[in-house]
């Protein structure tokens, strides 16, 4: 058994705490998200946005608190040629900042280096927000 000593590991210019296995990139895409487990209505879903997206997940800036391991349903919006989708994330991290929440999600299944790409290059992004009102 190899016993790890953290303390000279994390001092190592070498070695980094950061152990995400794909690239951030920044964006400001505006998002709806709810709960995974409750059926779409328009009065559990709240408005945020992406603040920065992976392969692996993304970072969500929202006013309402999710706790960590919560299974979110997120819409990836539109660009006015596709289709607004949804994507399943778990949450990993939560924060407090300025009076709002930054969400840390792990994607449940891997996007695609193009639905990355067609993400932070649209120019237009359209929610489905109109879905699930009556």
């Amino acid at each position: 058994m190899i016993a790890l000593n953290f303390a000279t590991a994390s001092s190592s210019p070498a070695l980094s705490t950061d152990c995400r296995v794909f690239e951030r990139q920044p964006c400001d895409v505006p998002t709806v998200c709810q709960p995974a487990s409750i059926q779409v209505r328009a009065e559990h879903r709240w408005q945020g946005v992406i603040v920065n997206i992976s392969r692996g997940g993304i970072r969500l800036r929202l006013v309402r608190r999710f706790e960590k391991n919560a299974v979110l349903a997120v819409e990836i919006p539109g660009d006015g040629v596709r289709e607004p989708y949804t994507v399943f994330v778990k949450v990993m991290n939560v924060r407090s900042e300025n009076g709002q929440w930054t969400l840390g999600c792990k994607f449940i299944s891997e996007m695609s280096e193009d639905e990355t790409h067609r993400l932070l290059t649209a120019t237009q992004h359209v929610l489905s927000l109109a879905k699930g009102r009556r």
